[in-house]
């Protein structure tokens, strides 16, 4: 059910003249480590669908920086994961944390932001915004960019519910999240710091305690920065070998020599892993001797 302010409704009661404009808000993630605990902050940029910016709610939302196109949206019964695809033909002046808006997409900056579309209700005598309503919330789930346009699908937030049931099944890699409780293992017994010698947007080499580990021992672990001006900032780590570390996502600027960093070791969930790196089989909630569904008896 869509929902309108008091205001709004008695001014579409009165008034037959009246203009409406999309309004939208795309609240991107920054992951930061600090209290031993990884924190996730929204930072908000608002657009509007108008050749001016417009002001809602003592928010200002752009108009002149970029053309942002989309779909339709729709309403349905039942538990059905909506679609929004939006199109965003943007220049330099539009800004994602100091980065041009197309090259943060190519740089994932987007991943995992969330978008809200709300339809405004324009008063044409003063063109202020009389009140909105809210018609899509979700996240994105795919962004891509070609020469002069950025093409994003955003899944509704009932994506949420497409998750597996029951929890406990049966496959070949554990079910517990490193680190939690189930797991048992202590995140900063299987930590080192290290100190950067040079460095990519995407690949790190590093000195220090953490270089002298065997090639694979950080794969799908955290970096975090500690220093520097990037300090706090987190990044997946994809691989290490040879004293180098590959980013899963570029970081937003490249980070100077002697910028130090703490990893935190990752786990592929196989049995071979958590004996070997982390000495925990008891806490292994595996089954990799279950045979597949293709296997005939």
């Amino acid at each position: 059910m869509k929902t309108a302010s008091d205001t709004l409704k008695a001014f579409l009661r009165s008034n037959r003249q009246f203009t409406i404009c999309d309004l939208y808000t795309i609240s991107v993630p920054t992951v930061t480590w600090s209290g031993g605990a990884l924190h996730v902050q929204y930072t908000d940029y608002r657009y509007s669908s108008t050749a001016y910016s417009v002001t809602y709610g003592g928010n200002v939302y752009t108009g002149a920086d970029a053309i942002i196109t989309r779909t339709k949206t729709r309403l349905t019964i039942g538990t059905e994961v909506d679609t929004l695809d939006l199109t965003v033909y943007a220049d330099d002046t539009m800004m994602i944390g100091g980065i041009p808006f197309m090259q943060a997409v190519t740089r994932g900056s987007l991943d995992g932001a969330r978008v809200r579309l709300d339809k405004g209700f324009i008063n044409p005598t003063d063109l202020s915004i009389i009140g909105t309503v809210q018609m899509f919330s979700g996240r994105i789930a795919k962004a891509d960019v070609s020469r002069s346009m950025a093409k994003i699908s955003v899944n509704s937030d009932l994506e949420l519910l497409n998750v597996a049931f029951p929890r406990n099944c049966y496959q070949a890699g554990c079910l517990n999240a490193l680190y939690d409780g189930a797991c048992g293992v202590s995140r900063s017994t299987y930590s080192a710091s290290c100190t950067v010698s040079g460095a990519t947007l995407s690949t790190i080499s590093i000195t220090g305690a953490a270089a002298e580990y065997a090639a694979g021992h950080w794969d799908l672990g955290v970096m975090i920065i500690t220093s520097g001006d990037l300090s706090d900032t987190g990044r997946t780590i994809k691989s290490f070998s040879g004293g180098a570390l590959t980013l899963t996502n570029p970081l937003s600027s490249v980070i100077s020599p002697g910028t130090t960093l703490t990893l935190y070791a990752g786990c592929d969930k196989t049995m071979s892993t958590c004996a070997g790196r982390f000495s925990n089989l008891p806490n292994f909630r595996g089954l990799p001797y279950v045979p597949v569904p293709e296997v005939g008896l």
